[in-house]
């Protein structure tokens, strides 16, 4: 950690970065130039200082609070749950008699964005991997290799670049 005090102004960023946590914000806040907020703001957020000031308010915010992973998944479960339970009839905006689907089954909503938003954040939270992008990248051939095979096997002569004829303008 830096062992460095902070400066007033490096101070006041820490405080107002708090806020939104957004830098470039918190910068013209704190009293920097607006002309270089976008560029001052993430260079204070890299500051070692900085950085250990801020992270120490984000812990003793957390601990005053008692806002933790744990409430946050505890809430996004709540929140599910009440999304799923406000099951309304679907109602048609001008007689407002309930809908039905083409065999004549009843519609119903649902907050079905919430419900979803809030699923999303509880399998993050748990890690079950459910939500995570994967990349898949194979050991095998590279992609020219790959694309000078399939024009051979579609009998496309394969010319190099510098051979290739100029664009017609």
């Amino acid at each position: 950690m830096n062992k460095r005090k902070l400066t007033a102004r490096q101070e006041r960023f820490c405080e107002e970065f708090l806020l939104d946590l957004n830098a470039t914000q918190a910068a013209i806040r704190a009293g920097y130039s607006a002309k270089t907020a976008h560029s001052c703001g993430p260079r204070l957020l890299a500051n070692a200082g900085v950085a250990a000031a801020i992270a120490l308010a984000k812990q003793a915010r957390a601990e005053a609070t008692k806002i933790d992973s744990d409430w946050v998944l505890r809430e996004a479960v709540t929140l599910y749950q009440r999304c799923i339970q406000e099951i309304k009839p679907a109602l048609h905006p001008k007689s407002r008699r309930q809908l039905k689907d083409d065999s004549g089954n009843l519609l119903f909503t649902f907050n079905a964005a919430g419900a979803n938003r809030s699923l999303e954040l509880v399998g993050k939270h748990v890690d079950i991997g459910a939500f995570k992008d994967r990349l898949e990248v194979s050991g095998g051939i590279s992609l020219v290799e790959r694309l000078q095979r399939g024009r051979a096997r579609a009998r496309m002569p394969c010319q190099p670049v510098s051979t290739l004829p100029a664009p017609k303008t």
